[in-house]
């Protein structure tokens, strides 16, 4: 997994220097009167420590907030789009900081970070709704509201079934783990203190009974006397580092729905969510899902700008457009208030 992860990077910096090398390169002046990417780049970072040095900070910070994070200009047209853009997004940076990069970033906040202590365990199956929630809206719409001169193109879809496979074989995987009898010897072994056989069973039982491990050990109803026993184990040697599984209470219902079906399956969902996130990480530049990394900085250059006020540098002005062109979404915006577009209405011409 480490080979694939180490492709994924390597493909994801070389669609990076692709794009980079787009915003800096080519733009819609002729080419007699192109300027050299080392000019453009010059007059970028010009730009930047400029604006740094200089009162605009302020506007800057302010922009980031308003456009950036609350995303106002979004709020503006139309409400539901907000929602379900909202809840994709923060969902998703919120589970990319605090389980996808867990060890770099959780660990260095909260001291006391582990994945399967309280809050961070219900915090995961709460972000996950989040997004799965911001999805079901973002298909609904594009389903049912169907507005004039708007398409959905299958990089649209694409983008949408990328971030959903994300979440639902993350879920899959933690309700896999939750009634996985291989998983539940693992951390037998390596943190429980049990003294025979009789403890084992006990612990196992109350596992079974209030956890949602799928065993063939024990069988409902379950020995009330060997449930306590369990509970009483459990406590002096799993506590501290593993909370009750119905803490994901999203993984846990379904474990209890279909854990018979899954629980031999860790392993394999395990892959499977590691692959799909690494693709999606080597996909990304080469997609509309760049827009997580070009809108913020065309919003932040169009807010210092300002943005019907052009660049006072030419250079500035391509790498302004070019930016802008990364950072579309496929919205259709533009496309319902386009007044040349009633020539295509006319006369059919995509051009």
């Amino acid at each position: 997994m480490k080979i694939f992860l180490g492709i994924a990077i390597i493909v994801f910096l070389v669609g990076l220097f692709l794009r980079l090398y787009e915003w800096f390169s080519k733009g819609i002046r002729h080419p007699d009167n192109a300027l050299p990417p080392g000019e453009r780049i010059a007059a970028a970072a010009k730009g930047v420590f400029s604006t740094l040095l200089s009162g605009k900070i302020v506007q800057v910070v302010s922009t980031f907030f308003t456009d950036v994070l609350f995303q106002k200009r979004l709020l503006a047209k139309n409400i539901f789009r907000w929602i379900a853009h909202t809840l994709i997004f923060t969902g998703f940076i919120l589970l990319l900081f605090m389980h996808g990069l867990g060890t770099g970033v959780s660990e260095f906040f909260f001291s006391d970070y582990y994945s399967t202590i309280q809050p961070y365990l219900s915090l995961r199956e709460l972000f996950a709704l989040l997004v799965l929630a911001g999805i079901s809206i973002a298909v609904y719409r594009r389903l049912t509201d169907k507005p004039q001169r708007v398409k959905s193109l299958g990089s649209d879809w694409a983008a949408l079934i990328f971030v959903g496979a994300i979440i639902i074989t993350g879920i899959l995987l933690q309700s896999s783990q939750i009634s996985s009898y291989s998983v539940f010897q693992n951390m037998v072994e390596e943190y429980g203190d049990v003294a025979d056989d009789e403890e084992a069973l006990a612990l196992e039982t109350y596992w079974a009974a209030e956890h949602g491990l799928v065993s063939a050990n024990v069988t409902k109803p379950f020995n009330s006397e060997l449930v306590e026993q369990g509970r009483d184990i459990s406590g002096n040697s799993c506590i501290e580092c593993h909370a009750a599984t119905s803490g994901a209470f999203v993984s846990y219902s379904l474990a209890k729905v279909i854990g018979p079906l899954i629980s031999g399956g860790a392993s394999l969902f395990y892959y499977l969510h590691l692959l799909t996130c690494f693709a999606f990480l080597a996909w990304l530049p080469f997609s509309k899902m760049f827009h997580i990394i070009a809108v913020p900085i065309s919003l932040v250059i169009n807010g210092v700008l300002g943005f019907k006020k052009p660049a006072e540098n030419s250079a500035n002005v391509l790498n302004r457009q070019m930016v802008g062109l990364s950072a579309c979404t496929h919205c259709g915006s533009c496309s319902e208030l386009c007044s040349s577009l009633m020539f295509y209405e006319s006369f059919q011409n995509d051009f």
